[in-house]
Formats: C-alpha cells, sequence, structure tokens
C-alpha cells in the first residue's frame, strides 16, 4: 500500500524534472475609465466630489507587464499595472488633508494614481491546452492615491492613499548611543526612510561627550493605517568602524498621533557594537 501511494507522487516529481522551463512576458495597454465620486474623510467630516468636476474623468491609457513561469505542473505568474489621471476642476465640497483646507469652489488641479499587482503559483494536476485542474495560491495589492491643491498653488496640497490619509510632519528625536562600556560620543546618527522613499535621509546629528543627540527629522510621512505595512523608519549611528540600527516606526507613529513631535527613545539607547 505504501508503495501504491508514493508512486503517483514520483511520477510527478519525475515528470517536473524531465520538462523544460519555459519564461514567457507579455506586455499590456488598455484604457481605464474614472467615474463617480470621490469621498474624502479627514477629522471626522466625509466630503464628496464628482471626478468629472475635479477634471479626473479623462480616459487615460496605461501600460501593464506580465511574467508566466512554467516547470512541469508549477507555474508562477505575475502582473503589475498603474495608470495615472490629472486634470482641472473645481470643487463641489470643502476638502481638507495634511494640515491644509480647500473651499468648495475653488478651482483644482487633480491627480490619481492607480496601481494593481498580482502574483500566483499553482499547481496542476491535470494540465492540458482545453482544461486544467488544479490547486494554488495568489495575492493582490491595490495602491490608490489622490493628490488635489489649488490652481497655481502647490503648498495647498491633499493626499488621500487607499490605506488612509498620508502627511508629512516635521518631528524631533531625542536619544542616546552606547557599546557595551556605556555612552559613546562623537557618533554620527541619521534617520533613513526605507520603505515611503527608500534611501532618503531625513535628518542627522552627532552624539555629544555622554552619548545623547537630537535630530531633527524633516518631511517624515504619515499613512493613515499603514505604518506596519508601508512604512519603515530606522535609526543608524556610526562611530568608526562600529555601528548599530533600530526601527523607530513606533515612537514616531506617538510623537505624531499625540501632537508633541517629539519622539524621545534616551531610555532606550541605541547599541553599537
Amino acid at each position: 500500500m505504501r508503495i501504491t501511494r508514493l508512486l503517483p507522487l514520483a511520477a510527478l516529481a519525475l515528470a517536473a524534472a524531465c520538462s523544460t522551463p519555459r519564461v514567457d512576458i507579455t506586455p499590456r495597454y488598455g484604457t481605464f475609465d474614472v467615474s463617480g465620486d470621490i469621498g474624502i474623510s479627514s477629522s471626522g467630516v466625509t466630503a464628496t466630489n464628482d471626478v468629472q468636476d475635479v477634471g479626473l474623468e479623462k480616459d487615460d491609457g496605461f501600460f501593464g507587464l506580465r511574467g508566466d513561469f512554467d516547470w512541469g505542473p508549477l507555474h508562477l505568474m505575475a502582473s503589475a499595472q498603474t495608470t495615472n489621471h490629472d486634470g482641472d476642476g473645481t470643487l463641489d465640497a470643502e476638502i481638507s488633508g495634511g494640515g491644509v483646507t480647500i473651499p468648495a469652489g475653488t478651482d483644482v488641479a487633480s491627480e490619481l494614481e492607480l496601481g494593481l499587482y498580482t502574483a500566483a503559483l499553482t499547481f496542476d494536476f491535470i494540465p492540458t491546452d482545453m482544461f486544467e485542474l488544479g490547486v494554488g495560491l495568489g495575492l493582490s495589492y491595490e495602491y490608490e492615491e489622490v493628490r488635489q491643491h489649488a490652481s497655481g498653488d502647490d503648498t495647498t496640497d491633499t493626499r488621500f492613499g487607499a490605506c488612509g490619509e498620508i502627511t508629512t510632519w516635521d518631528v524631533t528625536v531625542l536619544g542616546k548611543v552606547e557599546d557595551s562600556t556605556g555612552a559613546v560620543g562623537g557618533a554620527a546618527v541619521s534617520l533613513e526612510d526605507r520603505g515611503w522613499e527608500p534611501d532618503t535621509i531625513l535628518g542627522g546629528a552627532t552624539t555629544t561627550s555622554n552619548g545623547s543627540f537630537t535630530l531633527e527629522a524633516r518631511n517624515v510621512t504619515a499613512v493613515e493605517g499603514c505604518w506596519g505595512t508601508l512604512l519603515d523608519y530606522v535609526l543608524v549611528a556610526t562611530e568608526g568602524s562600529r555601528s548599530g540600527e533600530r526601527g523607530i516606526n513606533h515612537p514616531l507613529y506617538g510623537a505624531i498621533s499625540d501632537g508633541s513631535l517629539e519622539a524621545d527613545i534616551t531610555g532606550n539607547p541605541l547599541v553599537i557594537e
């Protein structure tokens, strides 16, 4: 009985081993028609503007890409497509976001960005040209962001994404750097953005003789509801050949949420080795 059960698995493994891997790349082009209303929620108030009135009715073309990898009964598929819409119009209702309020009746420049990314891995028990039967696992991710500002005034910018409101803040980070023997003076400290805008340095400082530092971080992006997925802020300290780092999403989130705009992590020093 045991041998009989193993034979189908062995046959499948042999089929996969003997088959030739195949890769297909398929470019795509299509159109996307935007219609309906844009609902913006900020400070408990919901405002709705028709997409045609704010200039987003244009049907823009977009490019996409799909890749397929086949190896015997295994099939991996991945696809990506993005589209951008922009235009000029007039607000039907007041909107606010990022500390900026634009009243109803204001002429605005609008931009809508959409992205759809999918991936799937399947195992075909019956792979034929006419019919397939198998099991698989698939993932999809949708990205959406809306930007609006008063026409001719880029400073009145509001941004809203699929996760929630997107804002930027200046935050003061207080901390200390230590090693196994105690405080480390003269260490270079920097705050790195490794999520929203990777490889961006948001601020820097140098530790004093007692290891303390005050770092002024500029333009820290906050995405409502997505601090644990889209954002990754890392504090890095270096002194000679030694270094250390730590993620500080939670302290930054707290500083922005409570309105203090000060993240104090001196009670938990950054250790370098």
